[in-house]
């Protein structure tokens, strides 16, 4: 898989331009087809705040020919057991790595949500 340099390096500047970015987008991942294997294998992430055309341009320069499809990636949710009844911590993921992170995290704390919360979580 790889990141689109030139969608990163795009949002890396959006970032430290601006002075209220304080949502984060999420991102999306386009995904490829693989017959043989019966399953989609991800070739490429990008930026949640670009656009359709983005993700095209993107796999014009992957320079592939095949069958894909784009997922958006955003909510991550924390679900923990609380008595009775599940309790559910929703936040956004900002990339593939922050989403790795977290659900390190969960497996780490044994799914018992922090003191002080996940380290890019809520």
């Amino acid at each position: 898989m790889y990141t689109d340099k030139n969608t990163l390096s795009s949002l890396q500047r959006d970032r430290r331009s601006a002075t209220d970015y304080s949502m984060v987008h999420g991102y999306y991942t386009i995904e490829e087809w693989r017959g043989k294997e019966q399953q989609w294998v991800a070739v490429c992430t990008l930026n949640g705040d670009q656009s359709l055309s983005d993700a095209l341009q993107a796999l014009e320069r992957h320079g592939k020919a095949g069958f894909f499809r784009v997922v958006q990636m955003q909510s991550m949710i924390w679900a923990e057991k609380d008595g009775d009844k599940l309790r559910l911590r929703e936040w956004q993921a900002d990339s593939p790595e922050d989403l790795s992170r977290t659900a390190e995290e969960f497996d780490r704390d044994g799914g018992k949500w922090p003191a002080d919360g996940p380290v890019d979580g809520a």
